[in-house]
């Protein structure tokens, strides 16, 4: 396998020489945003899989907060729970 190179916003290379796959545990991981400006830095002992499952849960959960309110969010949390 050769070695890849990943390009941080700030012009910072660093080598990936180990390959990864969702099933990977403990990796330090580097999400890189859409619009080319922001890096995110992160490290997890679960698969990679279950930690970008949980940013994606996160990031809806924030976003439903931000557009209905977080006691609003709250109830429809809690009703949705109760229906299962």
């Amino acid at each position: 396998l050769s070695a890849q190179k990943h390009r941080f916003v700030n012009g910072y290379e660093a080598i990936l020489n180990c390959p990864a796959t969702c099933i990977t545990k403990n990796i330090l991981y580097a999400l890189t945003c859409p619009c080319g400006q922001y890096d995110y830095i992160g490290y997890t002992s679960l698969t990679l899989d279950e930690q970008l499952k949980y940013h994606r849960e996160h990031g809806n959960r924030i976003m439903h907060e931000f557009i209905l309110g977080s006691k609003k969010n709250t109830q429809i949390q809690q009703q949705t729970k109760s229906q299962e």
